[in-house]
């Protein structure tokens, strides 16, 4: 390999390695808020899920 391939292969790795260092950092000294509730997929009320069972059993 030439000069200026191995000089973009180590800038390449250099920087991915620096991204993925700083990541990891920022999540391991992440604040931790008690009261922080985790995303997720909504909820399904209750009367819809009776109206969709109900559907289901007529078919």
């Amino acid at each position: 390999m030439t000069l200026g391939g191995w000089i973009t292969f180590l800038a390449s790795m250099i920087s991915f390695s620096a991204l993925f260092a700083w990541c990891v950092y920022k999540v391991i000294t992440a604040k931790k808020n008690p009261d922080e509730k985790m995303m997720g997929f909504p909820e399904i009320n209750s009367e819809m899920d009776s109206k969709i069972d109900r559907e289901n059993l007529r078919r």
